[in-house]
């Protein structure tokens, strides 16, 4: 997507890029762009420092509308679950079938979900009905999922990203990472569970990250001072 920026009467064009792949950047955009926002930016950045890294997106705009009421209800009620995590399978299969499976034949705690989706506002329900999310990459490494997980307010355990955002997210503080394998999910699944304070620390963490970086207001105003201060 692109657009332009006018300022002092000079009109600079600007790329968002939320493709998902984080190795390809499109040439001819960059070229003609002042800025160029890549939402799977990749962790090791790229050869133009006009790339900067775009945050992400939350899965639609009706998130706004869950947002309050599900925090609300998180805090006055028991969780419904104890582990969650609803994945497609048109995307990261491998992994996404060996976490579920891990997930299913275990009995340490209650895991809902699956392979199989439901309507939205469900999903997000679930998700803030439950004392951890797991997060796993989809077409890319960042995917709605995990930004809906902020949203609400979900102690998030993820499969490691290979990308940034313009605010890293820090393991043990916004999110807790396990291996790459999966060889740990469970354990650190199991972990949070145990130390409520643990997570509720990460669940608040959580909802603080997205209040204050990715909310579509402070993406937005972030879009801009990043404009302004690389345009002269």
């Amino acid at each position: 997507m692109c657009f332009e920026l006018v300022i002092d009467g000079r009109p600079h064009r600007i790329t968002i890029d939320y493709f998902d792949r984080f190795d390809v950047i499109n040439q001819e955009s960059l070229t003609s762009a002042a800025v160029y926002f890549k939402m799977q930016f990749h962790r090791d950045g790229y050869k133009s420092a006009r790339v900067v890294p775009g945050g992400y997106v939350s899965g639609s705009s009706s998130t706004y509308h869950y947002i309050a009421p599900l925090r609300s209800r998180a805090d006055q009620h028991r969780p419904l679950f104890d582990v969650y995590g609803r994945f497609g399978l048109t995307f990261a299969r491998e992994v996404r079938l060996n976490a579920v499976k891990a997930l299913r034949e275990q009995s340490r705690f209650r895991y809902e979900g699956g392979a199989s989706l439901v309507r939205y506002s469900r999903s997000l329900s679930e998700a803030g009905s439950a004392r951890v999310g797991i997060d796993l990459p989809g077409n890319g490494d960042f995917c709605f999922r995990l930004v809906d997980y902020l949203a609400v307010g979900t102690a998030i355990v993820a499969v490691p990203h290979r990308t940034i955002m313009h605010v890293p997210l820090i393991t043990g503080t916004h999110v807790a990472y396990c291996s790459s394998d999966l060889s740990d999910l469970i354990d650190i699944c199991q972990y949070y569970l145990e130390h409520e304070d643990k997570r509720i620390e990460l669940r608040n963490n959580a909802r603080g990250y997205f209040d204050r970086f990715l909310h579509r207001d402070q993406l937005a105003a972030y879009y801009l001072s990043e404009c302004l201060s690389r345009i002269s």
